[in-house]
């Protein structure tokens, strides 16, 4: 991948070192070092020959000079790649130890009739790819920025020949947490990262996720969803879940919710992906209904109802109670019906987060309208996101936020980061200490905390042969 190399950063440092009774030849040498356009220039006399030794933690070049001197300079640096010069000046040699903050690559120097000079780019990237699998690769990118180091993962996945699916931490439970690398081993996938956002108090989604056609949680303030077709083929937009209740004499009802916890004032469904029961607290203030697959009414509760295998509980509380109690009596026949809509008519499968970062190859960072809390929209942070790159290909990226390894990134450097790597739409997935990358059970990125938290959700790969069927992927 080509990463572009960005403007030239300031003059941060030029050291003049005075030989005091040297001849005018030579008798002033000079280390000027400019960060961006990095560059050592010494001005001494011209050097016969040179010879290059690599350092534990940088390079050391040694120049022959006629001046003969003894003496030794330091000089730290507070910013940028490189963190250490030190000058050595012993007999007719001369002596400049180059210390990196961050790898750099090959320094050649250039010999003029002004001195010696290195230059080093202000963007300093190096990076590695693995061919995991037909379909899949992995790469690993190290960057210098004006901000610091950067630390990045991305998975490239053909979705012609892998498949990418959603799935919850647990098949027995839509509700419970667990490592990424656990989740990853138990499933049998090659890769994954994290997906969703989630309460750690409920251990429950926030947000869609949609599997094999089914809606395995509902969306949450109409927030961006990353959808993918049968065809392979991917879009992003905000959610438009429809789901409905109806009596046999017409009277529909509309849901607000879908497998969440349940509303205070509204109308909740919950499936059998949510779990055996649905949880609530009885209440006579709520009323819950568990329908049968065949779409009757079996047992009419005040919470915490036993949620029928292939059915549904309708579970409500607030004004819409009243009318609902009067007209859905035990045995009394309901058709319940929760699709996506819009856009997600032909999706396959989706997850939400948020915000979009990406639409059509324009940074477009929709935090504001998606209201999501400042921890996520603001400041530098670990972050993980989903792309469509055309064609049947997407990207999964994660960016490291840990002292010493990885500052992290804004919303909108993620949205130019994924441009830049080909995406032309992207979503925001769960960041901060959620966010991780593992390969098999492996984790390949550098976790906020230093080690992994338990998550909710991720977004797994397969290939195509060994894929979960649909009752396999769900819980």
């Amino acid at each position: 991948m080509s990463l572009a190399l960005g403007r030239w950063l300031p003059l941060l440092l030029v050291l003049v070192l005075m030989a005091q009774g040297l001849p005018a030849l030579g008798a002033t040498f000079q280390l000027r070092l400019v960060q961006g356009e990095t560059r050592f220039q010494m001005v001494a006399d011209m050097p016969r020959w040179v010879r290059r030794e690599a350092l534990a933690d940088g390079v050391r070049w040694t120049f022959a000079v006629r001046t003969s001197r003894q003496y030794r300079i330091d000089k730290l640096l507070t910013r940028g790649p490189i963190r250490l010069v030190t000058l050595f000046h012993r007999g007719q040699k001369l002596l400049v130890d180059i210390h990196w903050r961050f790898p750099m690559p090959e320094l050649v120097p250039t010999v003029t009739e002004d001195g010696i000079a290195f230059t080093i780019p202000r963007e300093v990237t190096r990076g590695s790819t693995i061919d995991l699998a037909p379909g899949l690769q992995y790469q690993r990118i190290s960057r210098w920025t004006d901000a610091g180091p950067l630390s990045m993962h991305f998975l490239r996945a053909h979705l012609g020949r892998v498949t990418v699916t959603p799935v919850p931490a647990y098949r027995s439970t839509f509700r419970g947490l667990d490592t990424l690398s656990r989740i990853v081993r138990r499933r049998g996938a090659l890769a994954g990262v994290n997906g969703s956002f989630f309460s750690p108090r409920t251990q429950a989604p926030i947000g869609l996720i949609f599997s094999h056609g089914e809606i395995l949680s509902g969306s949450f303030f109409n927030r961006s969803v990353f959808g993918i077709r049968r065809d392979g083929t991917c879009f992003t937009s905000q959610a438009k879940m429809f789901v409905a209740i109806g009596d046999d004499s017409g009277k529909v009802w509309t849901a607000q919710a879908v497998n969440r916890p349940a509303l205070k004032g509204g109308i909740t469904l919950y499936t059998p992906h949510w779990g055996p029961r649905t949880g609530t607290r009885p209440d006579p203030s709520r009323r819950e209904w568990a329908i049968s697959r065949e779409g009757e009414v079996l047992k009419i509760t005040t919470g915490n109802s036993f949620i029928p295998r292939e059915g549904h509980v309708i579970s409500v509380q607030g004004k819409g109670i009243y009318e609902m109690r009067n007209r859905l009596t035990q045995g009394t026949s309901v058709v319940v019906y929760a699709k996506l809509a819009g856009r997600f008519a032909g999706a396959w499968h989706a997850i939400a987060a948020g915000p979009t970062l990406l639409e059509n190859g324009e940074v477009r960072v929709t935090a504001r309208e998606e209201r999501l809390p400042a921890d996520i929209a603001r400041g530098r942070a670990a972050r993980t996101a989903v792309g469509y790159m055309g064609g049947q290909e997407i990207l999964m990226a994660t960016v490291d936020a840990r002292p010493g390894i990885s500052v992290g990134m804004t919303l909108y450097e993620l949205a130019r980061l994924l441009r830049e790597a080909g995406c032309r739409d992207a979503v925001n997935l769960d960041g901060g200490p959620s966010s991780t990358m593992a390969i098999r059970q492996r984790i390949m990125n550098h976790p906020r905390d230093g080690k992994e938290r338990a998550i909710h959700n991720a977004l797994l790969v397969y290939p195509h042969e060994t894929a979960p069927s649909d009752s396999d992927a769900l819980p």
